[in-house]
């Protein structure tokens, strides 16, 4: 199953998930450089994400119409210049500029890198292709972002995003070379025929309560992340950017293990039940923080934490892209939307409870969001023999 394709799909997924999360040990010193404040600071995740949200709407669904493998290869190369822009920022508005850059190119990525998944993958193989992507992504973006960004954040944070313009730049190229005539959508193109479909997809109600599972998910994960950057900067615990990027690192490593097992869950558990079960273990991790002020405890909590959002992301792709094979673009879209909207707006909000209220407001109000996403999740009704095709 292995080919050059899905390496090649899943090594563009990587972009943004590799973009977001080698900036993540940078904090402490994008505010240094910029003389900004953290709530200023973490509005960059905000200027990168609703641009993305805002077109991952439209960009699953006009790929169901036209060369998926084309304007993949376009997003490439517009996370690229991004990335350059980023290190050639003179000023915090430059930087924000260049987030939005990157988020416009990821927008042309994310959902159909996704949706290429299932073009080149036989239905009852497609949840071991979102498996094995999942364990792509978290080696190379969970683990090795933070850890390469942190040491070269120790040098020159700036060479971190030289670095992801070589990386999305070298991907871009080589996606050219390998998906050069693949081409999967014969559809009439037509205005009228991108908005009925999106419509179609809108109205499926299982399409419909995964992408609030996402938004809510993604919204509670989203805006916490500088924010531990910047609590495991200060003191009592006072680690430097490498430090962090380590830390970070060893989640990412151990979070390959949760990706593998979350394909053997969805496939034994099925798709939904799975993602109960992902959920409600990230819970107890995310309130246990609240207790604790030294390395250790944080570096096992977090890893539970997000090895089981692993989980849970791993089953809500794999009934993305398997509910709906006739229009696997567009629910995508949908889903990706929702989530990436989250994760947009999740910085708007989540900073200023830090810093009226502190870290541990932040972890009690993530604990009470993904209780109401458990809710969600009860009111989706699958068919068991289709879960069960869907998660193959």
């Amino acid at each position: 199953m292995v080919n050059k394709k899905l390496v090649i799909i899943c090594s563009a997924f990587a972009v943004d998930p590799l973009v977001m999360t080698s900036y993540t040990p940078l904090v402490q010193a994008i505010k240094t450089t910029f003389n900004a404040e953290i709530t200023l600071v973490a509005l960059s995740t905000t200027f990168h994400m609703l641009p993305l949200s805002l077109l991952c709407l439209f960009s699953g669904t006009v790929s169901d119409l036209y060369d998926r493998s084309k304007i993949l290869t376009y997003g490439l190369f517009i996370s690229s210049f991004g990335s350059l822009l980023g290190a050639l920022s003179p000023n915090i508005s430059v930087f924000l500029l260049s987030r939005s850059v990157q988020g416009i190119g990821s927008a042309l990525i994310m959902p159909i890198a996704l949706a290429l998944l299932g073009d080149i993958t036989p239905r009852e193989e497609i949840g071991r292709a979102i498996g094995f992507n999942s364990m792509f992504n978290a080696f190379f973006s969970t683990s090795l972002g933070p850890l390469i960004s942190g040491f070269l954040g120790d040098i020159d944070w700036r060479l971190v995003s030289l670095y992801l313009f070589a990386y999305g730049l070298l991907i871009g190229v080589l996606s050219r070379m390998i998906l050069r005539g693949f081409v999967v959508t014969q559809e009439k193109r037509s205005i009228c025929l991108l908005f009925q479909k999106i419509r179609h997809v809108v109205c499926n109600r299982n399409i419909a309560l995964l992408a609030a599972v996402g938004f809510i998910s993604m919204f509670a994960w989203a805006g916490v992340q500088p924010l531990i950057s910047d609590t495991l900067a200060l003191p009592p615990f006072s680690m430097k950017e490498s430090e962090i990027g380590t830390l970070y690192s060893i989640v990412g490593f151990i979070g390959i293990v949760f990706a593998y097992m979350g394909g053997i869950l969805t496939d034994k558990l099925g798709a939904k039940n799975n993602m109960i079960f992902g959920l409600a273990m990230q819970i107890l991790p995310i309130f246990l923080l609240t207790f604790v002020n030294s390395y250790w405890p944080y570096l096992v909590l977090l890893t539970v934490q997000g090895g089981f959002m692993r989980v849970t992301q791993t089953s809500r792709s794999t009934l993305t892209v398997g509910l709906m094979p006739d229009a696997r673009g567009s629910a995508s879209s949908l889903v990706q939307f929702a989530s990436f909207l989250g994760f947009s707006l999740s910085p708007l909000i989540m900073p200023q409870i830090y810093v009226s209220s502190g870290i541990n407001s932040v972890y009690m109000s993530n604990v009470y969001l993904l209780l109401v996403s458990l809710v969600f999740i009860a009111f989706i009704h699958v068919d068991r023999s289709k879960e069960r095709t869907a998660a193959r």
